[in-house]
């Protein structure tokens, strides 16, 4: 009996002591490049009104951040501001995965100013249904960019943001296994982008998005230009049309 109310005692104390938010906003930064903790923080304080509960984290494959294990959440918003790879969607669910086990929320957003975690579409897919149904009682709705993704940063004047009509971005929408996938708007034609010379881990062409066009499905191609345009190495295709038409 009095060890069964020494567990009982130590159940409601931890009950007692949990913080619960209606709306948790956290940012994962990159510790190899410090403009990252910069997009963090403009990114929090963009969003201070709309969370009740705030926390950056250091970069995300280090996994050397710390949570606060008492604070839970109803709803979870993440943005992530760091460098990527298209082998490394992977990382990105695994942090997905360890907040929700600490902060336990019923709705989950993912988006940032990431290169290529959405390249590798069907994998990106089955990882979100993996992880829809590891947590059937929580709907997800995560974003990220199938290219090279650019950030527009003005020292001492503008914060680091992400620079929408350079970026590819892929939706997938889960909730106990079922998966719903969108892409966003094709790019203008001509328009800037970033050519990646290199890629790890790539299954689609690591240059290469699907986009919608006239509420159409199609693809775009970002296309290396011959010398580099005040940093810029690539343009769009015109939609469904390959580089140099």
């Amino acid at each position: 009996m009095k060890t069964l109310l020494i567990l009982f005692m130590l159940l409601f104390s931890a009950l007692a002591f949990a913080q619960n938010e209606d709306s948790c906003c956290l940012c994962a930064a990159d510790l190899s490049d410090i403009s990252t903790s910069k997009e963090c923080a403009r990114w929090l304080k963009e969003n201070r009104k709309e969370c009740s509960y705030q926390k950056q984290l250091p970069h995300y494959m280090s996994y050397a951040y710390s949570l606060d294990e008492n604070v839970r959440c109803e709803s979870m918003k993440v943005f992530a501001a760091y460098h990527g790879l298209s082998r490394t969607y992977y990382h990105t669910f695994f942090l997905i995965q360890d907040l929700i086990e600490n902060y336990d929320p019923k709705e989950v957003s993912f988006d940032g100013s990431t290169c290529l975690i959405f390249n590798n579409v069907e994998k990106v897919q089955n990882s979100a249904k993996r992880l829809s149904k590891l947590f059937p009682q929580i709907y997800f709705d995560l974003s990220g960019n199938q290219n090279l993704g650019a950030v527009f940063y003005v020292p001492l004047i503008i914060r680091p943001k992400e620079t929408l009509s350079m970026s590819s971005k892929m939706t997938v929408k889960a909730k106990n296994g079922h998966v719903e996938t969108s892409f966003g708007a094709c790019s203008k034609p001509k328009g800037k982008c970033f050519f990646a010379d290199t890629d790890v881990g790539a299954t689609n062409d690591s240059n290469t998005k699907f986009c919608m066009q006239e509420n159409e499905l199609t693809t775009q191609i970002c296309c290396p230009k011959k010398t580099f345009v005040n940093g810029v190495n690539g343009f769009w295709s015109k939609p469904g049309q390959g580089c140099g038409k």
